[in-house]
């Protein structure tokens, strides 16, 4: 029988974590075709298909949600063979952070580039995703700590950090009405984001409910990156709800309008969290402390 190869589960096991082909060559760095000739390996191995298809990517069939939790312990213990081999280095701590995608562009950036600096012997590895995401990579211990969405923080997280930022609504200048109330100018509008999410939309209806309005919503679109977002929103086609500091500029220039929520609330506010029960070594203790002191008021 051939043996399962550790490069082929982890490409199983990231495929399965971001149910689809394309995202995960993404994080995988390769190409798109390669992630597919290594399923359909892995696939002709075991003589099933392992994933369903659909038009919003994948799906893990009976036989593929068998194998994950095997190809998840087999990748777990290949990298934790690598750091038994290099722990005789001292200068190669390791840090696996999770960050969702709005706060990798904003504020974290420079955050993490200061502590970089500052720890030059750390081994850094930054993932992005939606909080959905970040949960089940904490979870399954592949990051040390995670800043996610404040909603999805449950009892199995220490919390060490809440982001308190300005949220709201973000549309091309002019597209609302000031002087009329905001969300019934948006219930039948396309609201778009960099990363879909079930927490997100959630949070999203909750505000209109919270607000006496029923969200249309018909179409509720993924655009991967800030840069893609900003295009599509100044076309005036429909909003996002955002931090103001994401489009900071673009609101100064007169190219965004910005509507602030009227109440924030603390669970939409990101948090850093790590797993409850987890070891806390020194570097993501440094980390945590570096986090807090870059973003007190």
């Amino acid at each position: 029988m051939t043996l399962l190869e550790t490069q082929v589960a982890n490409y199983f096991v990231v495929v399965a974590r971001h149910r689809s082909f394309t995202r995960a060559a993404v994080e995988l760095a390769t190409s798109q075709s390669n992630v597919t000739a290594k399923i359909r390996h892995l696939e002709a191995q075991f003589g099933h298909a392992l994933f369903h298809r659909h038009s919003r990517g994948v799906a893990l069939t009976e036989q593929g949600a068998q194998l994950l939790s095997h190809c998840q312990n087999l990748v777990r213990a290949a990298e934790a063979a690598q750091r038994c081999v290099l722990s005789g280095n001292a200068a190669l701590a390791r840090l696996r952070v999770g960050m969702l995608h709005t706060a990798a562009a904003h504020p974290m950036p420079q955050v993490v580039a200061d502590f970089v600096a500052a720890n030059k012997g750390v081994l850094l590895t930054v993932r992005t995703g939606s909080t959905e995401e970040l949960r089940t990579l904490l979870s399954n211990g592949d990051i040390d700590c995670a800043l996610l969405s404040g909603v999805g923080v449950d009892a199995g997280m220490v919390v060490h950090l809440r982001l308190k930022e300005e949220l709201g609504w973000l549309v091309k200048a002019g597209k609302l009405d000031r002087r009329s109330a905001i969300l019934p100018q948006l219930t039948g509008m396309p609201i778009f984001s960099v990363k879909r999410g079930d927490l997100y939309e959630a949070s999203v209806r909750q505000l209109f409910q919270d607000g006496g309005e029923t969200a249309d919503m018909p179409l509720f679109m993924e655009l991967g990156s800030r840069e893609i977002l900003r295009a599509v929103l100044l076309t005036g086609q429909g909003y996002a709800f955002v931090s103001r500091g994401l489009f900071a500029r673009e609101i100064e220039q007169g190219r965004f309008d910005f509507h602030a929520i009227a109440a924030p609330l603390p669970r939409l506010f990101p948090a850093l969290v790590s797993r409850r029960g987890a070891d806390r070594n020194e570097v993501l203790t440094a980390f945590v402390r570096h986090c807090v002191r870059a973003v007190a008021p």
